[in-house]
């Protein structure tokens, strides 16, 4: 089945998506192994033919669909590894991750890839609610 005919099935099953919220959130590092499991696909498969649908640039696609895993791709995408990195940093403060936690998760392959340091990563970049102030002033 087509990935949007997966997502009208997906909204038409509205208890399985509760259950799959209960044993992974949407930061949970878990959350694209249980969608995958339960319905075939993951929400980055899903994003990724909508872009393409939409008629997006065709790297849009690429980097939707390769976030999870950037370095896994044939050719890599800079962006998804920046995307990759923001949701890795996300779940890090959402969870409160210890700085020993934070440590341990770090894509360090990632980092090197896009060209950024691990210390400035762990210890220069500002909280994201202080890189997202005045987003909402620039998008209204």
């Amino acid at each position: 089945m087509h990935a949007i005919g997966q997502l009208v099935m997906h909204a038409a099953m509205p208890e399985q998506t509760l259950q799959i919220d209960k044993i992974a959130g949407l930061l949970d590092a878990r959350r694209l192994d249980v969608e995958r499991t339960s319905f075939g696909y993951d929400f980055s498969d899903v994003g990724a033919e909508l872009a393409r649908r939409w008629r997006f640039p065709d790297n849009f696609a690429s980097v939707i669909k390769g976030f999870p895993q950037p370095l896994a791709s044939a050719t890599f995408e800079p962006m998804a590894g920046v995307i990759h990195l923001a949701v890795w940093r996300a779940r890090a403060e959402e969870n409160k991750y210890s700085k020993e936690e934070m440590e341990a998760t770090i894509p360090t392959e990632v980092l090197a890839k896009v060209g950024i340091s691990v210390d400035y990563m762990l210890n220069e970049m500002p909280p994201i609610l202080e890189l997202a102030a005045g987003l909402e002033d620039l998008v209204s």
